[in-house]
């Protein structure tokens, strides 16, 4: 089977854009995992990380509570910071505690610089994590005066999974025939059922699209195919749009003789 993933890009917004009307559903982040408040989608929260302590390893951090996570999610986050400076970074982060988050800063994803004018940042997670940080912290180890501080401010826009979708084998098809395919999480569990999934066919310079839903992991998607494409040669890919939940996902196209 073969899993086709889709990770996020960064790209830069006004502020405007990232808070605008809105206000702020709580202030300051954690100063260690286990008073980290939760974190709804789409709800803007202040932080300030200037007054935190520091160690050795790890300086100035926050922590905001993240619904479970999978490996390959795209978590996007609009946000920017408002004091002198730099202002914080931010990063992914899970699979720690009280005692050991200072030696693994940023687990599960790279940190990322934000703007002062605001930023639209997407972070992937590099693993699966039920207890899931958004982290704002100084540099580590501490560089440029450690100047990495400040008040920001964040909205949590999506969490999106990615999605393993795969084709099943098909050498032949009949001009009335179904094409089948299987379309998983990243842990190998079933999507929910009702994602859509679209089915290509290419003939030379025709394309012809069909439409369904997942079930159980699964999707099954009738042809009616011109009788006068028989004994020719197609190529067929399946596909998924990307979603508020879920990332776009696309399988190489095979090559199937209409029978």
């Amino acid at each position: 089977m073969n899993l086709m993933f889709r990770s996020g890009l960064i790209a830069v917004v006004t502020a405007a854009t990232i808070l605008a009307g809105a206000s702020a559903a709580r202030a300051d982040g954690g100063t260690v995992p286990s008073a980290a408040p939760p974190v709804e989608l789409g709800v803007p929260y202040f932080g300030d990380n200037t007054d935190r302590s520091c160690t050795s390893n790890g300086c100035r951090v926050d922590f905001w509570r993240l619904p479970p996570i999978l490996a390959g999610d795209v978590v996007t986050v609009a946000w920017r910071w408002t004091g002198s400076g730099y202002g914080p970074r931010m990063c992914l982060t899970g699979g720690i505690d009280d005692f050991d988050w200072y030696q693994n800063p940023c687990k599960l994803s790279s940190a990322v610089m934000g703007e002062r004018a605001g930023a639209r940042s997407q972070l992937t997670s590099s693993a699966a994590q039920s207890v899931a940080f958004l982290q704002f912290t100084e540099e580590t180890p501490c560089a440029f005066g450690c100047n990495y501080k400040g008040p920001y401010q964040f909205t949590v826009e999506s969490i999106q999974h990615a999605v393993g979708l795969s084709m099943d084998p098909v050498s032949s098809l009949s001009p009335k025939g179904t094409v089948t395919g299987k379309v998983r999480l990243s842990d190998s569990s079933p999507v929910p059922d009702g994602l859509p999934v679209v089915l290509t066919v290419r003939h030379g310079s025709e394309t012809l699209v069909r439409n369904a839903t997942t079930a159980g992991g699964a999707v099954s998607i009738p042809v009616k195919l011109p009788k006068a494409w028989k004994g020719d040669k197609v190529r067929l890919s399946l596909s998924t749009p990307a979603s508020t939940g879920y990332l776009a996902a696309t399988t190489p196209p095979v090559k199937a003789r209409i029978g």
